[in-house]
C-alpha cells in the first residue's frame, strides 16, 4: 500500500462507525415511538429503580 492510502482508512473507519452509530440510534427512537405503553413502562422501569436505590441509602432530592 502506499502512503496515501494508508492515511485514507482511519478516517474510512471513523465514518464507518459515525454511520453506524446515526443508524442505530434512529433505529432506536423509531422503534421506541412505536412502542404501545412505552411511557408507561418507562416511568414503572424508572420507578422500581428508584425504589430499589432508596434500599440502597441512596438520597434524592
Amino acid at each position: 500500500m502506499d502512503t496515501c492510502m494508508k492515511k485514507i482508512i482511519p478516517l474510512y473507519l471513523v465514518s464507518a462507525l459515525g454511520l453506524y452509530a446515526v443508524i442505530s440510534i434512529s433505529i432506536s427512537l423509531y422503534n421506541f415511538n412505536n412502542i404501545p405503553n412505552g411511557h408507561e413502562q418507562l416511568l414503572k422501569e424508572l420507578h422500581n429503580v428508584k425504589k430499589e436505590l432508596q434500599k440502597r441509602n441512596f438520597i434524592f432530592d
